[in-house]
């Protein structure tokens, strides 16, 4: 390759005068600006030195170019064989005059889910093959954005990587913080590579877990007794009696994807004393109540209303559409309310048997904690 270059500069040098400017084909001065022009109304134009991709790889790789590759190499001009294209060395890569590279990505189905307002951190890579790359390489530096904003969220590489030509594979992450504007939203977040377009499908959850659309519950004031309980003369109440002490304040609410978790990963029965600050915090002890990256959104404990009104769907949240991954079943068992029916006595819902059941402090039940949206 090399001789090819010096043998073109020879066999221009040898029949030139030395002058600053020459004309190659006929006696005309050449312009001002023209350091050479070469005439001819009858023959062709200029050959340029014709290296296949593999051939100008190696001039590439020579010692002599990569010595000069930011200095005396900067426009040095070839035709590619292999793309057909000429182009020219910008002291990082070859740049086509055919319009560019060109690309086929095998874009695929890629998709993910996440969760409105949780910053995107896990699950949430991918790598695209691509063939038939044509027209020089493409140079993309780690987090170089590849399209813009959709809904918080945007596609960009995956670390620095150069997109050589033939074959291959491109590294992308969805990076930001998603915003729902309902309570599942599917959409699609673009990333464009040379002149193809691709998309990354992703489902958007307000809720980590199942969202009871309009299920916020609240008691009334005039339901409670003096001292501020909401007391019964039998322990048991059914929905439909325990139902009109509450209003429905027309607000969603969440229900975590999981109960309380012990330090196994399993559901933990646990006493009362422990579980409205474990709702808040997220965690008490080695329970785990909320996940980390869910903990800072605001967590309770539900009302005895929100639990009873799940009665018909409890075995089946995780089945539910608008349920986000993971989301698990609640037990055909005892779940704790943050309604007291004294300060001894708490009101728990029993999914066993369809019922407002009052229990002691001290016994162990199951706990779901929810957010109100």
């Amino acid at each position: 390759m090399k001789k090819i270059l010096i043998s073109i500069i020879l066999l221009l040098a040898a029949g030139l005068p030395v002058q600053a400017q020459v004309t190659v084909g006929g006696d005309t001065p050449p312009q001002d600006f023209s350091v050479l022009e070469i005439l001819s109304n009858e023959k062709g134009g200029l050959r340029l030195p014709q290296l296949t991709a593999e051939e100008r790889q190696t001039l590439e790789d020579s010692d002599e170019f990569q010595a000069e590759k930011t200095g005396l190499a900067l426009g040095l001009t070839i035709f590619n064989m292999t793309t057909d294209c000429m182009e020219t060395w910008n002291g990082a890569q070859w740049i086509s005059l055919c319009g560019g590279p060109t690309i086929n990505l095998s874009c695929g189905t890629a998709s993910m889910s996440v969760i409105s307002g949780v910053k995107v951190t896990k699950d949430n890579t991918f790598s695209i093959p691509y063939s038939g790359m044509k027209g020089g390489s493409i140079v993309l530096t780690d987090n170089q954005p590849l399209g813009t904003a959709t809904n918080g969220l945007t596609i960009v590489a995956n670390g620095a990587q150069t997109l050589n030509e033939g074959t291959g594979t491109i590294n992308i992450k969805v990076t930001g913080t998603p915003t729902a504007t309902s309570v599942k939203d599917n959409i699609d977040v673009s990333y464009t590579i040379a002149n193809q377009t691709c998309i990354v499908v992703v489902t958007i959850y307000k809720c980590p877990g199942y969202m009871a659309v309009g299920g916020e519950y609240t008691v009334l004031p005039s339901a409670l007794d003096a001292k501020g309980y909401l007391s019964y003369a039998t322990r048991e109440q059914t929905f439909s009696q325990i139902s009109p002490k509450f209003k429905a304040t027309g607000k969603d609410v969440c229900f975590y994807k999981t109960d309380v978790l012990n330090s196994s990963g399993t559901s933990a029965l646990q006493i009362w004393a422990p579980v409205k600050g474990g709702c808040a915090n997220g965690y008490q002890g080695a329970n785990s109540y909320i996940d980390a990256e869910h903990r800072s959104m605001g967590w309770r404990v539900p009302t005895i209303v929100e639990l009873g009104a799940l009665q018909s769907i409890h075995s089946t949240l995780s089945t539910q559409d608008i349920s986000a991954p993971g989301t698990v079943n609640l037990h055909s068992n005892f779940y704790w309310s943050s309604n007291e029916s004294s300060s001894t006595v708490k009101w728990t819902w029993d999914y066993a048997f369809h019922f407002a059941y009052r229990f002691d402090r001290a016994g162990n039940y199951y706990t779901r904690c929810v957010k109100t949206f």
